[in-house]
């Protein structure tokens, strides 16, 4: 599935949080896979405790951040991208 800025974005139902050398790791109860979430992608994470358009994520992000525009969009679709393929969010 293709994400873009207009995608909306929740937690999948299937996972696991645990505390990992002062970050954290999400685990996909299904399939067993970690991902290892640090800063930025912890940010991203907590943004989608409820769902929320990508467009608003990349907003507050860059309320948070130095970064360009295109870049956040960049990095916030490549993450999202990856927490899709491993099954821990939705995308609607």
């Amino acid at each position: 599935m293709q994400i873009d800025t207009g995608s909306l974005i929740s937690r999948g139902d299937d996972h696991v949080e645990a505390p990992m050398d002062g970050e954290f790791a999400l685990m996909h109860v299904e399939n067993g896979k970690f991902f290892a979430v640090r800063e930025v992608t912890a940010e991203i994470w907590r943004l989608i405790d409820d769902p929320k358009p990508v467009a608003q994520i990349i907003s507050a992000l860059l309320d948070e951040y130095e970064v360009s525009e295109e870049e956040c969009a960049k990095d916030v679709i490549d993450v999202l991208s990856e927490l899709h393929n491993q099954g821990l969010i939705k995308v609607g």
